[in-house]
Parts: structure tokens; C-alpha cells; sequence
């Protein structure tokens, strides 16, 4: 039997990110809740999640204490389970830290909750390999339909980003094949935003927010 409930999704505005980011005077007492890293509206699923294996993966994990807006990984392990939700595995991948680093800086009760990978993510199914995984075939790889699956892409690579979230978009509609991925936690470099500019810069993807 077919069971129906209301869930609410963050407010997409220009910016992709709290309404209020950079739009506050840095003087005023309540900036520090609005600027760009603000994670305060983020909203985990309302009613529970129904599927029995839950996983989470996330491309731009830097580590479990650290990372550019904030640490990922410790975030969402820690808001999900307010929730009630349990993550089964956990896979990780970061360029940058070693798997002795990352392995040192988790607590140990974590260890082996989290699989990490030290690698660059590929931009297209044909560059997908074991050593530079496509994500969209290394979700489905490890997962099915019947799971709980949410996948944060932050890697400041927009033509990597832009190549992974167009291929599950072009295979998810219009009965696609790929409908694996409940939740997309994604850092949409967009061009020209008037808001974002000035840390984006070049490093835009040359797409619009319209596109």
C-alpha cells in the first residue's frame, strides 16, 4: 500500500545557499549565522527514512575534523543521526589527504563506518575506473533502488561536478535508468552570480542557474 507524506526541500534561490547569505552587513550581530558556510537551514528527511540501508557518499570529503566550508563527513553523520537515521557505510574520496591522514583524524568508533578513497572522481562513465570512479556507477555499484542513498559533490571542479550531475539528470528523467540517489547535496559553481563572483570567479562552470 502506497503511503503519502509532505517533506520540505531548502529554498532554491539565487545563490544556492540560505537565503540570507552575503546579504547581511558584516557589522550586524547575527552575520556570522548568514554568511556563505551557514548550514542552518539544511533539512534532513522529516519523516524518517523508510529503507532499510541507508549509505552516504561524499566526493570532496577532505577529512572527518576538516574541511573548506566546514567538516562534511562529522556534519552529516551527526544531523542525520538527530533524525534517527543510521548510516550502514559511508564512502568518502578527497585528492588531497592520505589514507594514513584521514585514518588518524577519525575517531576510532567511526573507523569502520567509513570507506575512503584517496583519488580524483571522473568526469564521464568512460573515464570511470576503480582508481578514478564515475560516481553515478560507483553509487550504482555498491547500491540499488531499494536504498537510502545521498551523495554530497563539492570538489571545486566545475566540468567534473557539471559532468556527474548532468549524466543523472539525462538518466533519471523520462524513465531513465538511474534512480538510485534520494538526496543531492551539490555546490553549483553557476556563472555570473552576482552574489558568488567574487569566490568563484574563473572557476565558474559555464552554465546558468536557468540551464
Amino acid at each position: 500500500e502506497k503511503q503519502y507524506y509532505t517533506e520540505y526541500i531548502e529554498p532554491l534561490v539565487s545563490h544556492l545557499r540560505f537565503p540570507l547569505a552575503v546579504c547581511l552587513h558584516p557589522n550586524e550581530d547575527y552575520y556570522l549565522y548568514r554568511e556563505i558556510t551557514f548550514r542552518g537551514w539544511i533539512m534532513p528527511p522529516s519523516n524518517g527514512v523508510r529503507k532499510e540501508r541507508k549509505f552516504y557518499f561524499d566526493a570532496g570529503a577532505s577529512d572527518w575534523e576538516d574541511g573548506a566550508g566546514g567538516p562534511s563527513l562529522k556534519y552529516f553523520y551527526n544531523m542525520w543521526k538527530r533524525h534517527d537515521i543510521l548510516w550502514d557505510q559511508i564512502y568518502a574520496y578527497e585528492m588531497t589527504t592520505t589514507r594514513k591522514e584521514f585514518y588518524d583524524i577519525i575517531p576510532q568508533e567511526y573507523a569502520n563506518l567509513v570507506n575512503y578513497q584517496q583519488c580524483p572522481v571522473s568526469s564521464s562513465p568512460q573515464d570511470d575506473t576503480l582508481q578514478t570512479p564515475f560516481l553515478p556507477l560507483e553509487i550504482q555499484r555498491k547500491t540499488n533502488e531499494d536504498d537510502y542513498v545521498l551523495l554530497k559533490l563539492d570538489i571545486d571542479s566545475p566540468r567534473v561536478e557539471q559532468g556527474t550531475i548532468d549524466y543523472i539528470l539525462e538518466h533519471n528523467n523520462n524513465g531513465g535508468s538511474f534512480n538510485i540517489i534520494d538526496e543531492i547535496f551539490y555546490e553549483h559553481h553557476i556563472l555570473d552570480n552576482y552574489l558568488m563572483s567574487k569566490w568563484w570567479g574563473a572557476g565558474a562552470a559555464k552554465t546558468s542557474m536557468e540551464e
